[in-house]
């Protein structure tokens, strides 16, 4: 570093950046070494409950955009069901389901 006060690093190389940042921590007092351990915590902590949050997010959509297609299959049977030009089983492996669930839906419209 030519100039102290405006240094000029080459922030291409990951072992000069390194160093730069060890040299920053080497100059702060104590309470400024702690303030920045807790900044650092802060920013841990906020990832982690924005990672946990995403992923209760993508659960709970998954969820409902489950049990919404399941309600569509379900009404889609029913209909199949009341057309009455399918059998039972061929219901059931037609819309990849047990033969019992269909005679289950089957109990439920009659």
């Amino acid at each position: 570093m030519h100039n102290r006060e405006h240094p000029n690093i080459n922030t291409n190389k990951p072992g000069i950046v390194r160093a730069a940042q060890l040299a920053e921590v080497n100059d702060l007092s104590p309470e400024q070494l702690a303030e920045s351990k807790i900044m650092e915590m802060r920013k841990a902590t906020i990832a982690l409950v924005e990672d946990t949050t995403r992923k209760e997010v993508e659960e709970k959509a998954k969820k409902e955009i489950e049990k919404k297609v399941n309600e569509v299959k379900e009404k889609t049977i029913i209909k199949a069901i009341k057309r009455n030009k399918l059998s039972l089983e061929e219901i059931a492996e037609d819309f990849e389901v047990s033969l019992a669930f269909v005679k289950e839906l089957q109990k439920k419209i009659r």
